[in-house]
């Protein structure tokens, strides 16, 4: 009992001469054990970590757009409408007829590192601008005028580190993994969560991954392996409206003139609503022409067109298609080879064609041939998606001078509006040259715009 009487004592006495610093200390005690406590459990808390599986070989210098804007920023960035906006860059100016670009960059922007963005830090690999880095400007100067060019510029800028690269976005990349040249998996980290991706040649793999167990999430599917007959998998469907599904014609095959072409376009049924593609601009950009010709299905314009001119062999044509359109190439050559035979139907009832030998020539044959790396510069008819630019400008895919230009697609009146298109500074004048393009391109048929694909995210409940 003496040690507790003794300890009681001490106690008192040490109270009674310093009880405003023990009252001192409960108080200050109790107002920062919240933060206290907020902090201690921060620094214990795992982050989330998410395993996506994407398909595609890529690289460093190829990563999906998408990635690269959660890592960093442009100069400029584009809406949904196509609308160009600052990022990086605080605003910017035109000079010399769209020859000149000024872009003033943001104070107090900094890397992932820490370090203050400069303008000696903007660099973009383009073979025909001159890059001038001034004290707060980047400019660029070009060769011929380009409209378009501040959508150009929302592609993401980095400073390379060895083999990573360091951005201004929220996530940062900390590590990537490679088989032989092309990257396997990346690793991005944000203050909150980790993301990993992990990359997969074909569709069927990623999904066997998925199985397995070695990613949570596919992204960017174009159908659902059966997964979605899974009580513990979500799937949501996506409309993807910056892409579109078409038949892609090789103009410089004789067979393709524009009756056949546009008695094609005829034969084949529309989806409605939000996926139906209609032109090769996004729907949702400034300059996306409504009126344009649609196509809708119908048998008869088909066969009238196909009776336009009779074949001196039979029509025998190869839709190349990917593995993943493989179910909408099989139903285009069931709906042509239906086209085919009443056209040739028609042909034998008809009182104006004398050589009825000649009406079986109408009865299309179409052979699939199905892989997963078209040949661009073989082919007959392709089915495959297109990504369609931020800016309307469709220059690189239509003008007959493009190597680009797969189809081998020849128009005067189609070079002559892009080549308008981005060189005219007045956007209601820029609107119409579009409309007019979209118009044109349509009517002449050199593609058969279809669908908007669906894609699916694939998740773990």
């Amino acid at each position: 009992m003496t040690f507790f009487r003794k300890t009681y004592w001490y106690a008192s006495a040490f109270f009674k001469k310093r009880w405003k610093l023990v009252l001192g200390v409960v108080f200050v005690s109790i107002v920062l054990f919240p933060t206290v406590l907020g902090g201690l459990i921060t620094f214990l808390r795992l982050k989330k970590t998410t395993f996506i599986g994407r398909i595609g070989s890529v690289s460093l210098a190829t990563l999906p757009r998408d990635i690269q804007e959660k890592m960093s920023d442009g100069l400029t960035r584009v809406d949904e409408r196509g609308v160009v906006l600052p990022a990086l860059a605080e605003r910017w100016s035109v000079e010399d007829g769209g020859k000149t670009y000024r872009f003033i960059l943001k104070q107090r922007v900094s890397w992932q590192d820490g370090k203050e963005v400069k303008v000696e830090d903007i660099k973009y690999n383009f073979s025909d601008a001159q890059i001038i880095p001034t004290q707060n400007e980047v400019i660029f100067k070009l060769k011929d005028a380009f409209v378009p060019f501040p959508a150009v510029v929302s592609q993401p800028v980095f400073r390379q580190n060895k083999s990573r690269v360091i951005g201004t976005g929220e996530f940062r990349m900390v590590k990537i993994k490679k088989e032989g040249a092309n990257i396997s998996e990346v690793q991005l980290e944000s203050s909150r969560e980790k993301l990993v991706y992990r990359f997969y040649p074909t569709e069927s793999s990623a999904i066997t991954a998925f199985k397995t167990g070695a990613v949570d999430v596919l992204e960017d599917m174009t159908g659902t392996g059966g997964l979605a007959q899974w009580k513990t998998v979500k799937t949501s469907p996506v409309i993807r409206k910056d892409r579109y599904l078409a038949v892609f014609f090789n103009m410089d095959n004789p067979l393709f003139e524009k009756n056949v072409r546009q008695a094609l376009n005829y034969a084949l049924p529309k989806r409605g609503g939000e996926e139906r593609a209609t032109s090769p601009i996004h729907p949702g950009s400034w300059a996306f022409n409504k009126t344009v010709k649609t196509y809708d299905e119908d048998n008869g314009r088909a066969v009238e067109l196909l009776l336009k001119s009779v074949p001196q062999s039979p029509i025998n044509i190869e839709l190349t298609t990917t593995v993943n359109f493989q179910d909408e190439a099989e139903e285009i050559k069931r709906e042509w080879e239906a086209v085919g035979n009443d056209a040739a139907n028609a042909c034998k009832r008809s009182k104006e064609l004398s050589k009825k030998v000649e009406c079986n020539n109408f009865a299309l044959t179409i052979s699939l041939r199905v892989t997963n790396f078209p040949d661009l510069s073989n082919f007959q008819a392709m089915v495959i998606a297109q990504q369609i630019p931020k800016d309307p400008d469709q220059y690189f895919l239509w003008h007959s001078t493009q190597s680009t230009n797969f189809m081998h697609y020849k128009s005067p009146r189609i070079d002559k509006l892009l080549e308008d298109g981005r060189k005219e500074q007045d956007k209601d004048q820029r609107t119409a040259i579009y409309q007019d393009f979209q118009q044109f391109l349509v009517e002449d048929s050199p593609a058969i715009f279809l669908t908007h694909p669906t894609e699916f995210t694939i998740e773990r409940k």
